[in-house]
């Protein structure tokens, strides 16, 4: 089990080092970076693919020295594949429906589902900020046009 687990490790962090290093490449050849007093549009992609990469070589140089969990699942977890797939699903039908932040709560409740009051109040404080979160960054920073309440009459 030792032995999975740092494979895993190292291929996690092989994926995202190398698809943040061809990302941010890719964006640096094709697209304009600009000035740090005026990004250009490859400048977001570059600092995204360049993050991911800095995650992924972390990984990679953390991967050796992961301690092996013995309680750690064997398998893949169903349910939570299922989850997520259906709260991906609850947010793109709510979306254009009921808003943004109707939105958030479907798909942070779904995913959060287990049961216990504590993982609802913690469901619910996740999803007040990533709602919070979503209208600062989209709505006034990169001004998206979106609703953040819509109601379907």
């Amino acid at each position: 089990m030792a032995r999975q687990t740092v494979n895993s490790h190292l291929i996690s962090g092989g994926l995202m080092l190398g698809l943040g290093a061809v990302s941010a490449g890719y964006a640096a050849i094709n697209y304009g970076f600009g000035k740090l007093s005026f990004l250009g549009p490859g400048a977001f992609p570059v600092l995204v693919g360049t993050a991911l990469a800095l995650v992924g070589a972390i990984m990679l140089l953390t991967a050796r020295r992961a301690v092996p969990d013995d309680d750690a699942p064997q398998g893949a977890d169903l349910g939570m594949l299922a989850r997520t797939m259906a709260g991906i699903s609850a947010f793109a039908a709510m979306l254009h429906l009921f808003g943004a932040i109707p939105a958030v709560f479907a798909l942070v409740g779904i995913l959060m589902i287990d049961g216990s009051a504590a993982s609802v109040r913690h469901a619910a404080a996740t999803a007040t900020c990533l709602a919070i979160v979503a209208i600062v960054l989209f709505g006034w920073m990169l001004d998206v046009r979106f609703d953040p309440l819509r109601w379907p009459l």
